[in-house]
């Protein structure tokens, strides 16, 4: 299977474009369009700018952004993104859990800070 970046690289190769045309048409650094070509997404700082890239790089080639940005995500570690925009059902379970987790800690640390505080201010008799 072709990787992202190679995709992209084929594309631009069989339009006899090079790095410094696609630079200058969509106002990408070469250095991130490079990285992009390579799959060296850690090169570039921020999900935002990768998905960004890659779409408009994508769309520049007339090649369809949504497998390569499906692919990106799943590479990634990223939830799927849903049609309406909103978390997956598989992520909302793990943020309800979460919440759960977090209000049992604080509960607890309340009880712990309440007994002990009553044990400090407690009369001794």
């Amino acid at each position: 299977m072709t990787s992202i970046g190679q995709t992209l690289a084929d594309e631009r190769r069989r339009r006899k474009a090079s790095i410094k045309d696609v630079e200058k048409a969509l106002k990408i650094r070469a250095k991130y369009l490079t990285a992009i070509e390579k799959d060296a997404f850690d090169e570039i700082s921020g999900e935002a700018y990768v998905v960004g890239f890659l779409k408009t790089y994508a769309e520049w080639l007339d090649v369809d952004p949504e497998p390569l940005l499906k692919a990106y995500r799943v590479s990634a570690g990223i939830a799927p993104k849903r049609p309406d925009g909103r978390i997956s059902g598989e992520d909302s379970v793990q943020i309800k859990r979460r919440r759960i987790v977090l209000a049992l800690v604080l509960l607890v640390g309340a009880i712990i800070l309440i007994m002990w505080l009553a044990s400090v201010f407690s009369p001794q008799g």
